[in-house]
């Protein structure tokens, strides 16, 4: 068996590697050598490496659903479509006279009360994601607790549904986790167990803020639509006086033609 010298260049020394060539067919083997980082060899060509490339699972952050899912993808389209459908006929109608103008008029109302009926079902969908969020936001809250070890107080919420005491509680853990990072400094080293800890809570922190942060975004699309609702309903009760209004005195008019 015919034998190969590969040289493999190290930090300080020279290290010379007899590779049998193992093809039969005359070609190269495909077999290379590469240096480790701690002056050793390595199959670089292939072959099963271990678990080097390999992420800790309490490393790994898995994929959010609203990453990918739009909350509110199909009710904002069938919004905008509606919308669009109104505003059409309210030009139409701008051109239009006597009771083709009446009937036109009521078709736009009919328009609104269908955006009004899908601004109530976006309320709902709204209502019900705030109280996922805010399960959320108290889960996340006790994690960093635990994280901490210590007790605290939950979040309150106003009738608003904004949290009355965040300064409170977020200023708890805050001064939590710098007695930790003081208590580890103290000595001027810090233990891998102590940084293990200041990292998780860390983390925790880290991740009760995305939550409220996600909560209150959620609570803010919720007070836009209630206003949204409040503004449409008011618009189709004034389109309904105008239509009442410009019959009254369609008939007048034809009244007095009449007579």
């Amino acid at each position: 068996m015919e034998q190969s010298s590969v040289e493999v260049p190290g930090p300080d020394v020279e290290t010379t590697m007899e590779v049998p060539m193992l093809t039969t067919d005359g070609g190269e083997p495909n077999f290379t050598l590469t240096r480790t980082n701690s002056g050793g060899m390595a199959n670089a060509s292939g072959g099963n490496t271990g678990s080097s490339g390999a992420t800790p699972a309490s490393e790994f952050e898995t994929t959010k659903k609203l990453d990918i899912v739009d909350r509110y993808k199909e009710v904002n389209d069938a919004l905008a479509e509606t919308s669009e459908a109104a505003d059409r006929a309210s030009k139409a109608m701008d051109r239009l006279y006597g009771s083709q103008r009446a009937s036109q008029m009521a078709t736009v109302g009919e328009l609104m009360k269908e955006e009004i009926n899908l601004l109530n079902d976006k309320k709902k969908e709204i209502e019900g994601n705030l109280t996922i969020d805010q399960t959320a936001v108290n889960n996340a809250l006790t994690a960093a607790y635990s994280a901490a070890g210590m007790a605290g107080d939950d979040f309150n919420y106003d009738a608003n549904g904004n949290i009355s005491n965040y300064t409170a509680v977020m200023e708890s853990l805050f001064n939590n986790l710098s007695s930790a990072e003081t208590a580890a400094m103290a000595d001027g080293m810090i233990t891998e167990a102590e940084q293990e800890h200041i990292d998780n809570l860390k983390k925790m922190i880290e991740e009760l803020k995305a939550a409220i942060k996600q909560y209150d975004d959620t609570n803010s699309e919720l007070v836009d639509v209630e206003s949204q609702l409040t503004d449409k309903f008011y618009e189709w009760q004034e389109n309904n006086q105008e239509m009442l209004t410009y019959k009254l005195e369609l008939n007048l008019e034809v009244n007095e033609l009449e007579l």
